[in-house]
C-alpha cells in the first residue's frame, strides 16, 4: 500500500518516460489499481470527515491494501496535505498485524531523509491505531512501468541511485526493508524518489517484536534467494531486491516469472539471472554489470553496503554521456517538464565561465591584430635579418660538413690505392 496523489500518470511524465535507451519499448505490465469501495457503504474503519489529535483533517481514502488504507487528509499545522495510513477494518484483532503495524511507524517516524517518506504524528482513533506521513504526489515506478513498458535513459539511474541513498539512511539505523519493489518506490513531482511501506522492515535494534525464524515475507517477484528460503536476511537482502527491482525497469519484465509465486522464488534462489541486453540491448554494458552483481545469489557476492553501491553508479554517470544525473525542480511546474533544463546555478557557472573565455579571445585577436608602428616594423626587420642570418649559418654548416665528408672520401681512395700498388 503506498500514499500516492493521482492514480493516472500526468501527461508531463508520459512524455519524457519513453526517453532514452528506453524508447523502444513495446512490453507493459498490468497495472492494479486500489481504489477505495464505490458502493456507498462506509466502512467499520472509515475515518473520512474526523479531525485526528485536533490537527489532521481526513479527506477520502484513495487506497486499501492487506496492510492497511490510506486517506488523503490535511494538516491544519503545517497547511499542507497529508497521507493517513490505518489498518483494514478487522485488523485491529490481529494482534501481531497491529505490532507490525505501529512497529512501522515508530521506525520510520525517527528517519529524516528526502528519499524516505516521512511520518508526522502515529496515533490512535479509537482500536484503530493510525500514522500520517508525508503526501507524495505522484506515481509509483510500477505505475511508470505498466504506462511505459520501462524506464531508460538518466531516469532510471538517477532512481536507483536515490532509492540507494534512502535504503543507505534507513541501513545506518539497522533497518532493512525487506519489501523493496517498483510500488514501494514513489515519485514526487519534482522527481524525487519517495521510499515507501517499511511495514514488514525488519530492524535489529532488540525490538520485542521479531520476525519468526522461517516465516517468509516480501513480494516474490524481486526477493533475495535468502529472504526467499526463509533466512537471516540484512542489507544485501535489500540491495538485491533494489537490484531484481530495476533489472524490470530497464528491461520491462521482472528477472523471474512463473505460475505461482513458489515457483518465482524457487527461481530467485537457483536460477541464472536471464540476460538484460537479450531484452533491451540499448542498456548501457556497465549498469547491466553493476544490476547482475546486485542480483548475485551468494549475498557475499553482491556489494556488501550502499557505499559501494553509490561508487559503482558514480562511475557509470562519469563514464556514460547518455545517462547524467538531474537535479529535482523545486520551483515552477514538475521535473518532468523542465528534465532537460539544467538547474540554474550550473547555468550561471557555464555563461560565465563562455564569457571569460571570449574576452580572452578579444585580447588574444586584439594583441594579434594591433596596427603596427614604427618600432615593431623595426623589430620584425631585425627578427627576419636574424632568422636570415641563422638559415645562412646553418646552410654553411650544412655545406662545410659535405665537404669534410667528400675530402674523406677522396682520401679514402688513394690510401687504398697505394696500398694495392705496394702489394
Amino acid at each position: 500500500m503506498v500514499a500516492r496523489g493521482a492514480g493516472a500518470i500526468p501527461h508531463a511524465w508520459r512524455s519524457v518516460m519513453s526517453r532514452d535507451w528506453a524508447s523502444n519499448s513495446t512490453e507493459t505490465i498490468p497495472k492494479s489499481a486500489q481504489t477505495p469501495p464505490r458502493d456507498g457503504r462506509r466502512r467499520g474503519d472509515d475515518l473520512s470527515g474526523q479531525v485526528l489529535e485536533g490537527r489532521f483533517r481526513v479527506e477520502r481514502q484513495i487506497g486499501r491494501g492487506g496492510m492497511g488504507a490510506v486517506y488523503k487528509g490535511w494538516d491544519e499545522q503545517r497547511q499542507c496535505p497529508v497521507a493517513i495510513k490505518i489498518l483494514p477494518d478487522g485488523a485491529t484483532a490481529d494482534a501481531e498485524l497491529a505490532r507490525r503495524f505501529e512497529r512501522e511507524a515508530r521506525m520510520v517516524e525517527g528517519i529524516h531523509h528526502p528519499n524516505i517518506a516521512q511520518v508526522y504524528a502515529t496515533g490512535r482513533a479509537g482500536d484503530i491505531p493510525y500514522y500520517v506521513m508525508e503526501f507524495i504526489d505522484g506515481p509509483s515506478l510500477a505505475d511508470v512501468l505498466a504506462e511505459r513498458g520501462r524506464i531508460g535513459g538518466r531516469w532510471c539511474l538517477d532512481y536507483l541511485r536515490q532509492s540507494a541513498l534512502g535504503l543507505r539512511e534507513a541501513a545506518s539505523r539497522m533497518i532493512t526493508h525487506r519489501d523493496i519493489k517498483p510500488a514501494n518506490l514513489m515519485l514526487n513531482q519534482d522527481g524525487v524518489v519517495k521510499i515507501v511501506d517499511f511495514g514488514i522492515a525488519k530492524a535489529d535494534l532488540g525490538d520485542s517484536f521479531k520476525t519468526a525464524t522461517g516465516q517468509v515475507m516480501g513480494t516474490a517477484m524481486y526477493m533475495s534467494p535468502e529472504q526467499a528460503r526463509g533466512a537471516e536476511v540484512d542489507l544485501r537482502s535489500d540491495i538485491y531486491s533494489l537490484g531484481a527491482t530495476f533489472y524490470h525497469i530497464v528491461t520491462g519484465r521482472p528477472p523471474f516469472e512463473g505460475d505461482s509465486a513458489l515457483t518465482v522464488m524457487m527461481k530467485h534462489v537457483k536460477e541464472p539471472v536471464r540476460s538484460i541486453l537479450e531484452a533491451n540491448p540499448n542498456v548501457p554494458e556497465n549498469l547491466c554489470q553493476i544490476i547482475y552483481t546486485m542480483m548475485a545469489k551468494n549475498p557475499a557476492e553482491r556489494f556488501q553496503d550502499y557505499d559501494q553501491l553509490l561508487a559503482a553508479l558514480d562511475k557509470v554517470f562519469s563514464r556514460d554521456a547518455r545517462i547524467q544525473a538531474r537535479t529535482p525542480v523545486v520551483e515552477g511546474g514538475g521535473a518532468a517538464d523542465r528534465a532537460t533544463e539544467e538547474p540554474e546555478p550550473r547555468r550561471r557557472f557555464r555563461l560565465a565561465y563562455a564569457l571569460a573565455a571570449m574576452a580572452v579571445v578579444l585580447v588574444i585577436a586584439a594583441w594579434v591584430f594591433r596596427p603596427q608602428t614604427e618600432a615593431d616594423r623595426e623589430r620584425e626587420r631585425r627578427r627576419a635579418a636574424e632568422e636570415q642570418r641563422h638559415l645562412e649559418a646553418v646552410h654553411l654548416k650544412e655545406q662545410a660538413r659535405e665537404d669534410m665528408l667528400k675530402a674523406v672520401k677522396q682520401l679514402d681512395a688513394v690510401v687504398s690505392d697505394r696500398i694495392e700498388n705496394v702489394e
